[in-house]
């Protein structure tokens, strides 16, 4: 199994030394690609795989998955929120979002054990046998600095001054928590990895590309990686979440006929030291466009028929609605994202006039119709200029940058 997870990797990586990395001019299908490599990647890298300990006597057994009525608590790991995401942003450069659990093994959990002193511990699934695979706030950092060393240098079109951060274990008070359950009295609860810090290791872009020519050794490298940690117990700014219950609420999950959320834990952000904040939403267009087949009607009558000519226009009527309705939703989507981002994101009084708001949406549907994600990114000078007077709304709107994938 091992060695079938490191051949997938030498073929990932195989795709991203292509003859179309060679290409000069920026590419946002081509970066999308890298992206997605490189998403795939570290999703190998971080799967964890769990064991039950007594701590009593030191044992370890297999997971045990239970049930429990009125205490239940899963973790759909399988959710976009327990993926990792990345991507890129003009100026900055690529960030990586890596969630603290990716199971490679488990669609669903409520642990459940009958001994007084039981736990679980985590460890990477990838490497079972080499070196200290459990899961901690050193093996982390260190599996981080692995992928910068050996698997970021490939990402094509970076700028010297751009850079790829990795931030381990976004923050999502929403989003669903490993609980272990004590059986034997009183039931308790404790969450896993409340230990462990958000964690973001940043290397440059330019680093990147001397460790890729070798004028630059991997040690000196590792000491060139900006390292920073945020506890649970430090706060985070009101504004910031303010903005993101704003975006919440003008997207919120639903059955309308527009895009909106896929859920409530689609919606997650953080703050970028020096550059500004990143919102990223997970959407989808919902039930009703995409639950209709119509090569299902396509049979329709005997072959040349005039049955089977009404039916084969009556399928291409279909789909031609069907894209014209998605790719004006698609554009709505666009225009009020614009327009929320100048009408709220004055409230960011934490962001100085030379950062920026930027807001990423995914789109989990009709590929073939529309882009699989939009950035859209503005400056906060633009918004100062707005609340001095000296360009009108329409002016900020239009200032608001757009990068389709």
């Amino acid at each position: 199994m091992k060695t079938l997870k490191h051949t997938l990797l030498i073929g990932l990586m195989a795709l991203l030394l292509s003859p179309l990395s060679l290409a000069q001019d920026f590419d946002a299908n081509r970066m999308n690609r890298d992206i997605r490599i490189m998403e795939s990647i570290l999703n190998e890298l971080f799967k964890i795989e769990a064991k039950t300990t007594n701590t009593a006597s030191g044992s370890n057994s297999g997971l045990e998955v239970r049930r429990i009525s009125g205490n239940v608590v899963f973790s759909p790991f399988s959710s976009s929120s327990n993926q990792v995401s990345g991507n890129y942003i003009p100026g900055y450069g690529v960030i990586f979002k890596v969630p603290y659990l990716i199971s490679g093994n488990i669609s669903s959990i409520s642990v459940v054990k009958n001994e007084e002193e039981s736990g679980i511990t985590f460890y990477y699934d990838s490497d079972k046998n080499e070196g200290d695979t459990q899961v901690s706030e050193g093996s982390v950092i260190n599996r981080i600095t692995d992928f910068l060393r050996d698997y970021a240098p490939t990402i094509g079109q970076l700028k010297e001054e751009e850079q790829v951060t990795i931030v381990y274990g976004k923050r999502n008070e929403n989003a669903p928590r490993l609980r272990v359950f004590n059986l034997s009295g009183e039931s308790k609860a404790k969450e896993e990895f409340n230990q462990i810090p958000v964690i973001t290791v940043s290397a440059k872009a330019k680093d990147l590309m001397a460790l890729k020519n070798g004028s630059l050794s991997s040690d000196n490298f590792a000491g060139r990686l900006s390292i920073s940690k945020q506890g649970k117990e430090e706060k985070q700014r009101l504004d910031l979440e303010v903005m993101e219950n704003i975006l919440k609420t003008a997207f919120e999950e639903g059955d309308g006929d527009s895009f909106h959320l896929i859920n409530t834990n689609s919606l997650s952000y953080i703050s970028i030291d020096g550059f500004g904040v990143h919102y990223t939403l997970d959407m989808h267009r919902g039930h009703g466009l995409h639950s209709f087949t119509f090569g299902a009607i396509a049979g329709f009558g005997e072959a040349n028929s005039d049955e089977a000519e009404e039916s084969a226009r009556k399928v291409q009527e279909a789909r031609e609605k069907r894209e014209s309705t998605l790719k004006t939703e698609y554009q709505n989507l666009i225009d009020q994202m614009k327009q929320y981002l100048v009408d709220y994101g004055r409230t960011l009084n934490s962001l100085t006039s030379d950062q920026f708001l930027i807001v990423t949406t995914n789109i989990s549907d009709h590929s073939n119709i529309v882009p699989t994600q939009v950035n859209f990114q503005l400056k906060k000078s633009t918004l100062d200029q707005l609340d001095r007077g000296q360009i009108s709304r329409e002016e900020a709107i239009n200032a608001v940058t757009i990068t389709e994938y």
